[in-house]
């Protein structure tokens, strides 16, 4: 896998992941777990996730995001002013709380995620690890925390599912496995919860049992 997959992806509109409300765990049970109003929110693999406009109505928020198609879709969909300019090694999409940065989230450092806005402290990950094929989560993981400071966190959301009766993506990525990636730092499991008939964002899977989970993720020094 690798990004001209994802190209492809958007260029057909084969958006599957892609959910068209926002997500009920973030406003129904996972508030309680966001920073305090007017932090910085870093949601990396973005798409055009609708959680950003939930996000933005206490928070500033900076979305990265491979493909173009989403960062211009994001604002023409949901009817949002927004500017474009180059920024490092992205192309930077602004409006008045949200900031998507269309390029490669590898390339991304702190430098180019500060912009016009305070410094970031939170992540939210509700499909960007589990869009990741186990041999690049680690990497995206150490990139991740590289982004963040001790005291930092990350509200995160998996998909699990028995890995013999899909091939993903989305991937299966169970409590161990996060506990593996995420060795050095506090993780404490939130919430799980079964997704009844197999059904997440737009697809349904034909699988024994499908499972959400999220996580809170304290990130040590």
């Amino acid at each position: 896998m690798d990004a001209q997959f994802w190209h492809d992806v958007w260029h057909r509109d084969s958006l599957g992941f892609h959910q068209d409300t926002v997500h009920p765990l973030l406003s129904q049970q996972l508030t309680k777990y966001l920073p305090d109003a007017n932090s910085h929110i870093l949601v990396p693999l973005c798409g055009k996730s609708l959680d950003m406009l939930f996000l933005a109505q206490r928070h500033q928020v900076t979305g990265i995001e491979l493909s173009d198609i989403a960062c211009r879709d994001f604002f023409k969909e949901n009817k949002l002013a927004y500017s474009t300019d180059n920024h490092g090694p992205f192309k930077r999409y602004s409006s008045e709380k949200i900031v998507l940065l269309q390029g490669d989230f590898f390339e991304a450092g702190r430098q180019w995620l500060s912009g016009d806005f305070p410094q970031y402290n939170y992540v939210y990950d509700r499909a960007a690890l589990i869009a990741l094929p186990k041999h690049m989560q680690q990497d995206y993981v150490d990139k991740l925390i590289q982004l963040l400071q001790p005291g930092d966190q990350i509200l995160l959301i998996t998909l699990e599912y028995p890995d013999n009766e899909l091939q993903g993506p989305p991937f299966s990525v169970t409590e161990e496995r996060v506990s593996e990636l995420f060795l050095n730092h506090k993780v404490l499991k939130i919430s799980q919860t079964s997704l009844p008939d197999g059904v997440f964002a737009r697809r349904r899977f034909n699988v024994s049992y499908l499972k959400e989970t999220a996580y809170l993720i304290t990130v040590n020094a």
